[in-house]
């Protein structure tokens, strides 16, 4: 699942290890995600986004066949909304 188990259990050591120093450094970091299979996992996720408002979520399933539109969908994202930190 995606919002339980060691994708969730990831995101947390990031977001209390260097994630920490990162936003100390006025730095965002975004965990970019697909939908989860399961739509019980979808109502986690949308949980943990409302809670620590750094997840980027994707209209594609989060598979490992989609890593292609992942990195595709997040540099799009990026040219479209991070303009001011080139």
């Amino acid at each position: 699942a995606a919002t339980s188990g060691k994708y969730y259990d990831r995101r947390m050591v990031v977001r209390r290890t260097w994630a920490r120093e990162a936003k100390d450094n006025k730095m965002k970091v975004i965990f970019v995600i697909g939908l989860p299979k399961n739509s019980n996992d979808q109502k986690r996720l949308q949980a943990e986004a409302e809670k620590y408002s750094d997840l980027l979520q994707f209209n594609f399933i989060d598979d490992y066949y989609n890593l292609t539109l992942k990195a595709i969908a997040e540099l799009k994202w990026i040219n479209k909304h991070c303009g001011a930190s080139r």
